[in-house]
């Protein structure tokens, strides 16, 4: 049936396309990458030409091809529509008679396969790895081992890609053939961001034993992982061995290391390996003080915290909000509203936006200190520089406000936060009412005014909020309100007696 082996080799080609377009009409992304199978027919034409340069078919026109595998033009259009239509089974059927009549069957495949591999495989692995898709970059590993093609590097490598990004550790690992470090990277990347640091940790160690030189992004993933997972003293062990071997670990090894010591609870610990990380010369991101920070926030420690931001800034390292939040935080919890606010107007002076969980532990830390004046300030501060703040905020400036004994500031900040659209509830008219009883001379009208606005608002009171009514308009008064109201009061009769 065909005369040459370049006939057979074009009509193989064919084929194996429309094996293609067939297979990737069944991934779940084919509708929303339409580009991907619709681009096969011009990798056709580029593997045609690469054949050409190769010297498979030079000087093979379409014509001449079509004339010499004896189809026909009828024929080879019918091959080409099945292909189009990724219609495999017809394709197939002309196939089989092309395999009757050329006995070099598995030597043409082969020759195919390499460079499909070599050319369009490639860059459809390419694109499948970045999408995550290790269905796609298998097919392709499987169908060249069917062939008894041993994939190469980079192919191999494509697949393991694939597999890592789409969080496969099985498929990873299957496709592992200790080729080289982006292998075993591949590999320890798959077991790391699968949440398995012992088995990332296992591939790390198969590699030194195979005299693999390990580099940073291997050791990366296995710290990465064990921080991940709550052991940082594996995240430690690894980041020491790393130093020891002679790797030249960068920022993001300490980081992940300082972190999980951080949020371990470990200060001591995360501030030694922030302090090596500064002797051996890395430069040391906000991320990596911020962590140090949080920790010393965490442990009580208001002076490490500061100690640490004042080192960062001593660097030039641009501080961002969580930084500054962290020390002011931390300043606020320790009782002590004058460095939150220190802090803060600190913050706002180097040009950081700060959000409604700055001012907020400023303001709560002038509310729990008697300060209602400083805690008015900060939110009219917030406010003034469009920070959308929240029912917490103006609930503590009113609470700060009911401990004072005024009611009509108390009023005041709740009328701005129904103003400013903020979903009040029961919390801020509780503090509210409690300003009525703690003023200088008590005000039922007013706590009254407020519980019917509340009801009316849809509010529903609770049992601590009856208490505080009672207390501001008295048992009695309370009784005739919830009888004119239609309020159930059952649950509140051993507090009406």
């Amino acid at each position: 049936m065909f005369g040459s082996k370049r006939q057979f080799f074009r009509a193989t080609l064919v084929v194996l396309v429309a094996c293609r377009c067939r297979w990737l009409r069944t991934l779940p992304y084919a509708n929303k990458a339409p580009d991907l199978a619709t681009s096969l027919p011009a990798s056709l034409i580029k593997v045609r030409g690469l054949c050409r340069a190769a010297g498979h078919g030079r000087g093979v026109t379409a014509a001449s091809a079509r004339e010499a595998a004896g189809l026909g033009q009828e024929g080879f259009e019918e091959l080409n529509a099945n292909v189009a239509e990724g219609n495999v089974e017809a394709a197939e059927r002309i196939f089989e008679e092309i395999a009757a009549a050329m006995p070099h069957l598995k030597w043409q495949k082969r020759r195919v396969l390499e460079i499909l591999e070599e050319d369009i495989g490639r860059e459809i692995l390419e694109a499948e790895a970045k999408r995550g898709d290790i269905g796609s970059a298998e097919f392709w590993g499987s169908r060249m081992c069917e062939e008894g093609i041993t994939p190469n590097l980079k192919g191999e490598t494509k697949m393991i890609d694939a597999a890592s990004k789409s969080g496969q550790l099985a498929s990873a690992e299957h496709c592992w053939l200790a080729l080289d470090v982006d292998s075993y990277a591949g590999v320890i990347c798959a077991c790391a961001k699968a949440g398995k640091p012992e088995q990332a940790e296992l591939w790390l160690a198969r590699a030194m034993q195979a005299g693999v030189e390990v580099d940073v992004i291997s050791y990366n993933a296995v710290i990465d992982a064990n921080a991940k997972t709550g052991k940082p003293e594996r995240a430690e062990h690894w980041l020491a061995r790393a130093i020891e071997a002679g790797v030249e670990v960068d920022v993001i090894s300490y980081t992940a290391v300082i972190d999980a010591c951080a949020k371990a609870g470990k200060l001591e610990r995360a501030e030694h390996w922030l302090a090596r990380a500064m002797e051996a010369g890395v430069e040391v991101d906000v991320i990596s003080y911020t962590s140090v920070i949080d920790a010393s926030a965490k442990a009580g420690n208001p002076e490490r915290a500061e100690h640490w931001l004042a080192r960062a800034m001593e660097a030039g390292v641009e501080l961002n909000v969580i930084s500054y939040t962290a020390v002011i935080d931390a300043s606020a919890k320790a009782g002590n509203p004058e460095r939150a606010e220190h802090w803060l107007a600190k913050a706002m002076e180097a040009g950081v936006e700060m959000d409604v969980i700055s001012y907020n532990a400023v303001i709560h830390a002038c509310a729990k200190a008697g300060k209602p004046e400083r805690a008015e300030h900060w939110l009219a501060r917030a406010m003034e520089a469009g920070v959308e703040m929240d029912v917490i905020s103006y609930t503590a400036v009113i609470n700060a406000c009911a401990k004072a004994g005024n009611p009509e500031r108390a009023e005041h900040w709740l009328a701005r936060a129904r103003e400013a659209r903020v979903e009040v509830d029961v919390l801020i008219y509780t503090a509210a009412i409690n300003a009525c009883i703690r003023a200088r001379s008590r005000q039922p009208h007013r706590a009254e005014r407020l519980f019917r606005q509340m009801l009316s608002e849809g509010i529903q009171p609770d049992a601590f909020m009856f208490k505080q009514v009672s207390k501001a308009i008295g048992k009695a008064r309370l009784k005739l309100l919830c009888s004119e109201l239609h309020i159930n009061s059952d649950g509140l009769r051993p507090m009406l007696r």
